[in-house]
């Protein structure tokens, strides 16, 4: 959580996102967007123009000339030297903008993704770390996974259980953020998919989230019957 949050504890992000106007949020990410598309662009540029330096030099020293040769490599090299430094200040510009970038979408991102996020690194034992928001090619916004090494993984590409687990989990945060008198939860055979592990976390979490409301779930399947008598956190198991 710090090293996606710049160093910041999660009382300081708070405080931050606090802060924040909102309305505000996607013209300044448009702009950044904006920015670091430019800064890719003059990466390409400047790795186009090393590229052709570093030919000129190669083609000059297999020249005629040695003397001319020799003073027009020098150059080459300089000429590269320059062209390197920039494409360093560049790369590390876009670097910085689509951190920006990240940092604004997350200041602005839903609390119940936030919630289901929290949930589903639960329910899949820390296969995934969060939920967040993105964009398609036609950067119209979608949901994905986020896996602990940074990778994001569209609802399409999940696991029949995993996607399973994502739904339960916004299905949680969705009751929990629901003002007025706590609603029970019914879930009738939502295990069917999990492995083992799976199914012990999330009847974990089911067993938390039944401390504020009541929660009853329904299987035909004596595992997930076994695995729910093994919690023993104000766990009933009711044959029928």
């Amino acid at each position: 959580m710090t090293e996606i949050g710049d160093g910041l504890d999660a009382q300081k992000l708070r405080l931050e996102q606090a802060e924040l106007d909102l309305s505000v949020l996607p013209s300044e990410i448009a702009l950044s967007e904006q920015t670091q598309a430019r800064l890719l662009h003059e990466v390409g540029e400047a790795a186009a123009a090393a590229s052709g330096a570093q030919a000129r030099r190669e083609a000059l020293a297999n020249g005629r000339d040695a003397a001319g040769a020799a003073r027009e490599r020098a150059e080459a090299a300089g000429e590269l030297v320059d062209i390197a430094e920039r494409w360093l200040v560049r790369a590390a510009a876009a670097r910085l903008a689509a951190r920006a970038i990240e940092r604004h979408r997350a200041a602005a991102q839903d609390p119940l993704i936030a919630r289901a996020g929290e949930l589903f690194r639960v329910a899949t034992a820390g296969g995934f770390a969060d939920l967040s928001a993105d964009y398609d090619e036609a950067d119209r916004p979608i949901l994905v996974a986020r896996r602990g090494d940074g990778e994001r993984v569209r609802i399409e590409g999940l696991s029949e259980g995993a996607r399973d687990q994502l739904f339960l989990s916004l299905r949680l945060a969705l009751i929990e953020r629901r003002a007025g008198e706590p609603l029970p939860f019914i879930g009738d055979d939502l295990l069917a998919s999990f492995d083992d592990e799976r199914t012990r976390r999330t009847l974990a979490l089911l067993s938390e989230f039944g401390a504020q409301r009541q929660t009853i779930v329904f299987t035909h399947h004596a595992r997930v019957a076994e695995l729910a008598g093994d919690i023993g956190r104000d766990v009933e198991v009711v044959e029928m």
